[in-house]
């Protein structure tokens, strides 16, 4: 061993030291190494893991890569058990790189944390789990009234990192992280967490899929009167469906927020509402709105190969023809927090505003 010594990764160094032995033990030493000097996020991780989950194909044998740099960041750059530390070593880590992430940060951040601190829930719903930056956002709005998450991710590296991540942050008491596609594991969220327990869905899955999963934890009464639906990515790549299904469904006050995408300074759209137990059952939607969603899965597909990934002036004429779809559908929400190039700023009050209109504040 001394001739050829281990080298040390990063994460494998922070995560040693949180694991060393019961009795104080050096886990290095009981292995008979030296203790590895610190290492900073900025020496890259090459994962060299094949892709398992079929999004990750394009990246070859650089698949997760990023995220486990992301997590290296975390684990090496933040204290352990400060979550909003955390958060913020995420988005100065894509930031310092320029290397985008699919997390809901900036102003996504804001909505998202305010609309799980005035809903309240005992149990939030979360599919698509990625890196844990919404699950940790969701955690810290709703541990005070002893709130939990329980977030969904189909890719198990995902949940590897989402399950370190949140360890690290102090909030694993509050958040579950369930393997599995959607349809197969929210009948066993009934089982755990019982009927009527779920007062928030936060969905950012594919965009496609937000309705039939919704559909589903209707039909099993997981929902909890008056709980708050928000979904992410809704203008681009696009869940026309979603939002018929809140306009035209047992759902109050659906409203888009528009905000921006991280990092990409393009307009996106948080699509929220209110289920209302009482409220009818979804009207069929018109055939026109089934084009409008298989141009939103062909642009998501594009985008996921470099080659043909669509350009801005692109993605600008798609959301143009998204907005007028819905619109001819009779489906378009009413759109707040609209911010152009001049008022790019999302702030609590203006999700306030929203519970108030909807009468769920004072």
């Amino acid at each position: 061993r001394a001739a050829t010594p281990l080298r040390w990764s990063s994460v494998s160094t922070a995560l040693l030291r949180r694991f060393r032995g019961a009795n104080g033990g050096s886990p290095w030493a009981e292995a008979g190494l030296d203790e590895p000097p610190h290492e900073t996020w900025e020496a890259p991780v090459k994962s060299g893991i094949h892709p398992i989950a079929a999004t990750r194909q394009n990246e070859g044998p650089h698949a997760y890569t990023r995220e486990f740099m992301t997590l290296q960041a975390v684990l090496c750059g933040a204290p352990q058990g400060d979550v909003d530390a955390c958060m913020m070593a995420i988005e100065q880590f894509a930031e310092s790189r320029s290397l985008w992430l699919k997390i809901t940060a900036w102003e996504k951040a804001v909505v998202v944390h305010e609309v799980a601190k005035l809903a309240k829930p005992k149990v939030v719903i979360e599919f698509g789990a990625y890196v844990g930056y919404s699950a940790m956002n969701l955690a810290r709005a709703i541990r005070a009234h002893g709130g939990r998450v329980a977030s969904v991710e189909v890719d198990p590296m995902h949940v590897t990192i989402v399950r370190n991540m949140v360890e690290h942050a102090g909030v694993s008491e509050n958040v579950d992280v369930w393997t599995g596609y959607s349809y197969d594991v929210i009948p066993q969220l009934l089982d755990i967490y019982g009927p009527g327990s779920v007062g928030m869905v936060f969905m950012d899955q594919k965009g496609t899929r937000f309705h039939t999963d919704l559909a589903l934890i209707e039909e099993l009464g997981l929902l909890a009167d008056g709980a708050v639906i928000l979904a992410d990515n809704v203008l681009k790549p696009g869940a026309p469906h979603y939002i018929w299904h809140l306009m035209h469904g047992p759902y109050r006050h659906a409203t888009a927020i528009s905000v921006r995408e991280f990092l990409l300074q393009s307009e996106d759209w948080m699509v929220m509402a209110f289920y209302d137990a009482a409220g009818p059952p979804v009207a069929a939607p018109p055939p026109h709105l089934n084009r409008v969603a298989f141009e939103s899965d062909t642009f998501r597909k594009k985008s996921m190969f470099d080659s043909v990934a669509p350009s801005k002036s692109e993605w600008w004429a798609f959301s143009q023809r998204f907005i007028d779809g819905l619109d001819r559908s009779g489906c378009k929400p009413p759109v707040v927090g609209l911010h152009g190039r001049d008022n790019p700023i999302i702030k609590p009050e203006d999700i306030a505003g929203i519970f108030c209109r909807a009468g769920r504040l004072e």
